[in-house]
């Protein structure tokens, strides 16, 4: 007989003394994990031999093979360079299995990247007049890597691209004064944003 997850040949009468080739095969997702009953040797071989030497029952059991997890972020992301710039990379596996990122390639030493929830950040602020990266194009590129507990890994070639910030910085700002208990504030003066 075979468990969930896969076939194997199919049993039936045989002379005694006959030799019979038993072969399991797992479905597509699954692996052959062994046989049960009547089997002496041999017991993880997808095909075994069996002497029909008295009735004999075996049993041919599948697992579901363990997959590797994917990456569900943007591989391409673009920040302005005033910007907070933090990134996560997210991944699932279908399995339920944990699982840990890291982080390679020519641009990788420019951030810093919490193996365990995927947050990436910029070890130093990016400026876009004064890029850093390895071609000076603004564009930091790094291969992203995740692996399950399984030792399953996927990786994924990732962009950040940083964007000049071309807002005009303001030139007034507002002062609020309030006066709590008896006395006077004044206030004079006018002064540019610098």
């Amino acid at each position: 007989t075979a468990q969930e997850g896969g076939e194997v040949s199919t049993g039936g009468e045989y002379r005694a003394g006959s030799q019979i080739i038993v072969t399991a095969s797992p479905d597509d997702g699954y692996i052959f994990s062994g046989w049960t009953g009547d089997v002496l040797v041999n017991a993880n071989e997808t095909s075994i031999t069996l002497t029909m030497d008295r009735n004999k029952s075996v049993t041919g059991t599948f697992a579901r093979q363990n997959t590797s997890p994917s990456f569900t972020n943007a591989l391409s992301v673009e920040f302005k360079e005033n910007e907070t710039i933090a990134f996560s990379l997210t991944a699932i596996d279908v399995d339920g299995d944990a699982m840990t990122f890291s982080i390679s390639g020519t641009d990788g030493t420019f951030f810093s990247l919490n193996a365990a929830t995927g947050l990436l950040e910029f070890v130093s602020q990016p400026d876009f007049e004064n890029p850093s990266d390895n071609n000076s194009d603004n564009t930091y590129e790094l291969q992203a890597t995740v692996t399950d507990d399984q030792l399953n890994s996927a990786s994924s070639d990732i962009r950040i691209i940083i964007l000049d910030d071309t807002t005009d910085p303001p030139t007034h700002f507002n002062l609020t004064v309030a006066v709590e208990g008896e006395g006077n504030v004044a206030v004079s003066g006018q002064y540019l944003a610098s």
